[in-house]
């Protein structure tokens, strides 16, 4: 998942703080 979120993590903001913690 944490993945995905480095790839584009200004797709999804709240999605990428959410996975950090």
């Amino acid at each position: 998942m944490q993945d995905a979120v480095m790839e584009s993590p200004a797709e999804m903001p709240g999605f990428f703080v959410f996975a950090e913690g």
